[in-house]
């Protein structure tokens, strides 16, 4: 039930950072995301760049916490790779 219940949770964020980046990435404030229902406690993986920032995934689609309240969602690239 546990894992069913992870699944459904990560399943409604990838839908809503989706629905939130038509165009491979944007930034919205992260109160948008929290009024859908987003969860920031569970993701499929994190990438962390050369720089040191560090985005969470939900499975294609990625998020990066910024300044004032606002967050940066991505589409995963191919040097994202997503770990086995």
């Amino acid at each position: 039930m546990l894992i069913i219940n992870i699944n459904k949770i990560l399943r409604k964020n990838r839908k809503i950072l989706k629905q939130f980046n038509p165009e491979g990435k944007t930034v919205i404030r992260k109160k948008h995301l929290v009024n859908m229902g987003f969860n920031f406690t569970y993701h499929t993986h994190t990438f962390t760049t050369k720089n040191g920032n560090t985005y969470q995934f939900c499975y294609e689609f990625g998020y990066m916490l910024l300044k004032d309240e606002k967050v940066l969602i991505v589409n995963q690239q191919k040097y994202m790779k997503m770990p086995l």
